[in-house]
């Protein structure tokens, strides 16, 4: 008789590896600090970009920008993704510096976005929507 197809486990922590029973992986998160120098973050909420960089495992000080774009304007929806952008522009990795409670780059090395540099920007919209787009600077800042 054929055995009906497993089910999938409820979350990937409950996944079980290699015929190892009892054996619990957790999640791979790659290091998106190696594909992108910045990355812009639709400002929704404090608790959004705190999830993110939770779930991205990324440096405290990486999303900055997006924390600044939020402190200065609020919640501006998807168009945050922008102000963000522009905010890199002035600012590089010293967004920090710029708000209260901000997160300075490792060893204060301040560093500005340079040709050739990578800017991932991930916005949401209403439902279960999440847009991404990766841009390349041209010219130095």
């Amino acid at each position: 008789a054929a055995r009906p197809p497993a089910s999938p486990p409820t979350s990937p922590s409950k996944a079980r590896g290699g015929g190892h029973s009892g054996v619990e992986l957790r999640p791979y998160v790659p290091d998106f600090t190696k594909a992108f120098e910045w990355i812009c973050v639709h400002t929704g909420g404090r608790a959004v970009i705190d999830a993110i960089e939770s779930n991205l495992a990324l440096p405290p000080h990486y999303l900055e920008p997006s924390r600044l774009s939020l402190w200065k304007y609020g919640n501006v929806s998807s168009a945050s993704i922008w102000y963000e952008l522009d905010l890199v522009a002035e600012h590089g990795n010293t967004c920090g510096e710029h708000r209260p409670d901000g997160t300075p780059p490792p060893g204060g090395a301040a560093r500005r976005l340079r040709r050739g540099d990578r800017v991932w920007q991930i916005a949401f919209g209403s439902g279960f929507k999440c847009n991404s787009a990766v841009w390349q600077a041209l010219r130095h800042h």
